[in-house]
């Protein structure tokens, strides 16, 4: 008689024991969850500097296309004057116009694509 009694109270002790178990286990999952919370914040803190540095380095890119392109007009303006004997710099003017306006196009798009993904990220 005693040990139905008894029974039901060991019962709930061993549940007692086997949720104690599950929480040690969720506490540490948790903490360990924490640590990558952490880990990814840090991450995304050094991934937000890199944009600006890369903005900088377009910057340059539409700086020089702006330069590059009154270069291929004097170019141009050259190969008027040389006629017949300028045909090769008409070539080169235009690869360096095309370049100038391929070059900028490319720091634009750039630059338009971290814009919007820095205000997608906030």
């Amino acid at each position: 008689m005693l040990n139905q009694l008894t029974s039901p109270a060991k019962a709930v002790l061993e549940n007692m024991r086997n949720v104690e178990a599950v929480i040690a286990k969720a506490t540490g999952a948790v903490d360990q969850s924490g640590k990558v919370v952490g880990v990814a914040v840090e991450a995304m803190k050094e991934c937000d500097r890199p944009p600006g540095e890369i903005l900088r380095i377009t910057d340059v890119i539409k700086c020089i296309s702006f330069q590059a392109n009154p270069l291929a007009l004097n170019t141009g303006l050259e190969v008027a004057r040389a006629g017949d004997a300028g045909y090769c710099f008409a070539v080169v003017a235009s690869k360096v116009r095309t370049l100038a306006q391929n070059s900028l196009n490319a720091a634009l798009e750039i630059k338009s694509l971290i814009s919007n993904g820095s205000s997608q990220a906030t």
